[in-house]
């Protein structure tokens, strides 16, 4: 582990696949608890305070998210940038689109719908970014929160309006960039 990386994706498959069975637990973070939901081929699920939440079909168990407590306590301190996590996503294929096209916005800055909509090949479904973006099952991994509106406001977010404010803030997206 270095620099503004966490653990490598291949320490995290080889700490995951120690797993029986999928496990999701709670980790205390300066937003409030955050909910993993993890299982021997990676993580499926991270919901944030006021995000909406379902019941989960397997045993809690916090002790099994180590590492990714780790990757996520070093993020919230400034010191990742970039998290390795195994993913397990179900989505449409256009979700799955859009989460591809998150995945590649660089740490601390910041892209409209519209961008994401042009990247995908799918100009006219800006709202059905919207959507996707708000689908998004593993917040902060898959940067939903550095998405804005064309006009430059801060937009919605799945959890609430602070903590994605919280989140730009933290990288260093300065008001100016979504105002």
């Amino acid at each position: 582990m270095q620099g503004k990386r966490g653990y490598s994706y291949a320490e995290h498959i080889e700490y995951l696949q120690k797993l029986k069975e999928g496990v999701w637990g709670e980790v205390a973070s300066p937003l409030g608890n955050i909910r993993l939901v993890v299982s021997s081929s990676g993580v499926s699920e991270l919901h944030l305070p006021g995000s909406r939440e379902k019941e989960m079909d397997f045993r809690r168990d916090d002790s099994a998210l180590s590492l990714l407590v780790e990757d996520l306590d070093r993020y919230f301190k400034r010191e990742l940038r970039i998290f390795e996590w195994p993913l397990v996503l179900e989505g449409t294929e256009f979700q799955l689109s859009v989460w591809n096209a998150l995945r590649t916005i660089p740490y601390g800055e910041v892209r409209s719908y519209g961008d994401i909509a042009s990247q995908i090949g799918k100009p006219k479904a800006v709202r059905a970014v919207g959507g996707a973006n708000g689908a998004n099952p593993i917040a902060i991994v898959i940067p939903c929160h550095r998405v804005i509106r064309k006009n430059g406001e801060i937009g919605g977010f799945s959890a609430r309006d602070d903590i994605k404010s919280y989140l730009l803030e933290l990288e260093g997206v300065g008001e100016s960039a979504f105002r």
